[in-house]
Parts: structure tokens; sequence; C-alpha cells
């Protein structure tokens, strides 16, 4: 039953999908007028076609809505043409009429316009690539990858499944009729889970094989948003919180674990990388982090804080002790082990941003994570400090210890407060973005932190979408603080 979920098609978009997210920032103007656009579509028997007249649109420079928009476009207007008239010609073996309704018109018609940016690959390899042009085909790749995905998949799901990876989500709440003595045997079982190894084995044992039954009968599909996300992480801590004392891997559920991997990404659950869904089974490295994910998993169910005690790691390390128990205070000595320095990364660490970097920097967003302090986290949400005060503070500290700052000169920081001054109402992915991409790198960089659902994140981006002129000014204002 899970073969649906990790078909050629499905890895192939997860691919293509993770390769556009890591080198995002370039794109959000397109980012933010195709999910604008796409957010429009009702019917997914024509939603190829109209994915790709709608990128049509945004590449002939109909976008008048967003003047900001429209000034970035047309900088790679020449570009996106030539890319444009390529694919088209290839596809219809036809030259590309001069009327843009005559174009659309004939994408609407075509029942294969899933195909139509298909010929991407070759035109690369025929093609000096530049940096521009480089940007303007991961865009074409990307609406390619999701225009073939939705042709495969649109046969058994409906557009809002679609729209989610698009950051969309019309979350609404449908009445699951669950009758009274399963919530009971389900909260049992919770409870169990939550006490970890302080529960009775045999009572743990039967709650990991309670939900081991129900991976293998539960329709995801027909669950609400909110029952996706509770069940997942319930599933991921049956089966992920569990670690093998020989190697620090997994344990005893390995299978349960990769295929609910694979469910929770069909149903963009969370937004794990194929490195730690496709991992071998004799993947220890990739295995421990999983664990790691699953442990801090389990520590947001319980609502425990997820810093270890740093100023005891730090004394381990000076003592060359290596490893240590997490959270001892909760757990005593059965709670798991982590070497030292994987505790201290909870803390700023890693080496300075270099010129290197600097050059990739959309693609080194979790090397700056690493930076990020979990301690100033904690006690700024202990003081209750404000959203507006706590950001631009987090941000400037990570930026400082990361080195940025040299990379900045007078010019490119005064370009950087233009552009967010001329930031538009509809320029708001940075927000959906960040929410998603921020808070992922942080969960893969920093030990003990549980994973975040899309329901998650789209709990956070209420209060975002709510607020964007509010939003907007604290961006404006830490770019200040930074400039």
């Amino acid at each position: 039953m899970f073969e649906k979920f990790k078909d050629a098609s499905c890895l192939a978009f997860y691919s293509s999908y993770d390769r556009f997210m890591k080198n995002y920032l370039p794109h959000s103007v397109f980012f933010d007028f195709i999910r604008e656009r796409f957010s429009r579509i009702s019917n997914v028997d024509d939603a190829c076609e109209q994915l790709n007249c709608i990128f049509f649109d945004f590449l002939s420079g109909t976008i008048s809505e967003n003047t900001h928009a429209s000034e970035v476009q047309k900088d790679s207007f020449v570009i996106n043409k030539e890319i444009f008239d390529y694919c088209y010609e290839k596809h219809y073996n036809e030259r590309v009429p001069e009327n843009c309704n005559e174009i659309k018109e004939r994408i609407l018609s075509d029942e294969n316009s899933y195909e139509l940016f298909s010929k991407i690959s070759k035109y690369q390899l025929e093609h000096k690539l530049d940096k521009k042009r480089k940007i303007a085909l991961e865009e074409f790749r990307f609406i390619q990858a999701f225009s073939e995905f939705i042709h495969e998949k649109g046969k058994v799901e409906d557009i809002d499944y679609f729209k989610r990876f698009l950051f969309i989500y019309p979350f609404e709440e449908k009445q699951i009729n669950e009758d009274k003595k399963a919530i009971k045997e389900r909260q049992f079982f919770l409870d169990v889970l939550k006490k970890d190894k302080n529960a009775n084995k045999e009572d743990l044992k039967k709650a990991r094989d309670w939900y081991k039954k129900q991976l293998g009968t539960v329709n995801f599909g027909n669950l609400t948003e909110q029952e996706k996300s509770s069940f997942f992480k319930e599933m991921f801590v049956a089966f992920g919180n569990i670690s093998s004392e020989k190697t620090g891997g997994l344990k005893g559920y390995i299978i349960q674990i990769k295929n609910l991997l694979y469910l929770g990404r069909y149903y963009n659950i969370h937004h794990l990388p194929l490195e730690y869904i496709k991992w071998n089974k004799d993947d220890i490295r990739v295995q421990k982090k999983i664990f790691l994910l699953a442990y801090g998993t389990c520590l947001s169910l319980c609502g425990i804080h997820p810093l270890s005690d740093l100023d005891k790691a730090q004394k381990n390390k000076k003592d060359h002790i290596p490893s240590m128990v997490l959270n001892y205070s909760i757990f005593g000595r059965k709670g798991p082990r982590l070497k030292v320095d994987e505790v201290l990364k909870q803390e700023s660490y890693g080496e300075l941003i270099n010129e290197q970097d600097i050059n990739l920097l959309q693609l080194n967003l979790g090397k700056i994570m690493k930076h990020l302090s979990l301690r100033k986290v904690a006690e700024m949400v202990e003081k209750g400090t404000s959203r507006e005060v706590a950001i631009p503070i987090i941000i400037k500290d990570v930026f400082q210890k990361a080195g940025l700052e040299k990379f900045f000169d007078d010019k490119t920081k005064k370009e950087i407060v233009d552009y967010l001054g001329k930031m538009q109402k509809n320029d708001c992915s940075e927000y959906f973005f960040s929410n998603f991409a921020t808070r992922n790198d942080v969960i893969l960089n920093k030990p003990g932190i549980g994973l975040l659902t899309h329901y998650d994140i789209h709990l956070l981006n209420k209060n975002n979408e709510s607020n964007t002129s509010k939003n907007q000014e604290l961006l404006r204002d830490t770019s200040k603080l930074l400039f």
C-alpha cells in the first residue's frame, strides 16, 4: 500500500522540489506570482495547462498588478523568452505565435502540456549558462516537475493537495467520527510513548505495536490536516524514538519508519530532504539523525523544553568526557546519550562564512543557521520578549557570529534596504518560506528539536497572513539594524 507514496513520479518531483527550495531566495518574485495565481485554480482537470499559462504570463511580463515584481522580471525577459521559445518549438514543432493569446489557447487545448518544458535538459546542453540563465532554468525546471507531478497524481488527488506545495493551506476542518473507545485507547498508548524509557517495557512494546497496526490501516487521505499532523508525529515517535545501544541507529521498526516517512512526504506533512527518506537500512549516520528528530518530537509532545544542560556539556568537554545523557533531570540515567560535541551544537558553532560561501549564500542557509543560539532564543521565550524585539536581535546575533558583515559593501547594503523598501503586499513569500525553510534548517542542524508538520507551519503563517504590513515593517527594521 505504500508504493504509491514512493513511485518514480513522487521521487522525481521531491528531488526537483528540494533543489529549488535550497536555492529559493533568487526566485521569491517568481514564487510569489505563481503562488498567488495558482491559488485561484479550482479544478485539477486542467491544472497543468493553467499552471503553464500562469508561468507564461510571468515570463511575458503580464504582472502589472505588482510593479516591483514587474521590474525584477523585466531584467530577465530576453533570456526567459529565448528558453520558452526553444521549448515551445521543440514541443509543438512549430514557430511561436506573436500573439500571446494564441500561445495560451494552444497550451490550454493541449492535453500533453505537462511535457511543454521537457526539453530543458537539452537546452542546457546546447547553451552556455551564465548566472541569469541558471536562475531562469531553475524556474523552468520547477514548473516542469510540478506540472508532471500534477498530471500523474491529479488522477487521485484534488487541487487542494497540490496547493500546499506552494504554501497554500486550504485546511478546512472536516468532522471525523471516531468512537470514544478508540480515542481512549489512543490516548493511553500516547501517554505510554511520552514516558519513553520510564514506561513499563511491555506497555511500551504494546504502544509501538498498536501504532504499527494503525500505520497499515488508517487512511491518511481521509483525516483532517490537524489529525494528519498529530498522527504522523505520534507514529514518528513510536517507530523512531528507539535506538540500538550497539550502533546508536534505529532499532526494531525500521520498515515502519521508512514507510511512514514516505507517507509523510507524500502528504507534505514535513519537509525532510530525500536523504532522510531514501537511506539504506545500513546507513547508521542518517538513522542517528532520525532518532534525534524522533526524540525531540517526543519532547515536544510532552511540552518539554528541548534544551539540554549546555553548562554541563561545556564542563564535560573541558574534562574530556565524550558523551552525556540528554535531559537527565527528566529521564534520569535511562535518557538517551549523545556526544558532547553534538549537544554543544545547540549554541553557535561552525566555521565563519567565507568568500566562496557568500557567492552561494542562498545554498548555505543551513550553514548560517548553525550559528543560532537556542539558549538565547529560549531566554527570550521565557521572558516573553515580543516578536518585533526578538527577531532583529536574533538575526543580528547570527549575522555577526557567521561573520557576514564584511561581505556587504555600502552599495549592496543600500540595494537590500531599497529592495525591502519597495516590497508590496504581494511580495509575502519571504514570510511563508522563512517559516518553512529557516525552521527546517534549525531542526536539521540543532539536536533536540522535533519535526514540524505543514499544519504547524499553517498555524504559524495564519498570524503572518493577517499581519503582512507589520511583517514587512519588521523585515525593513531588521535590515536597518543590520546595515
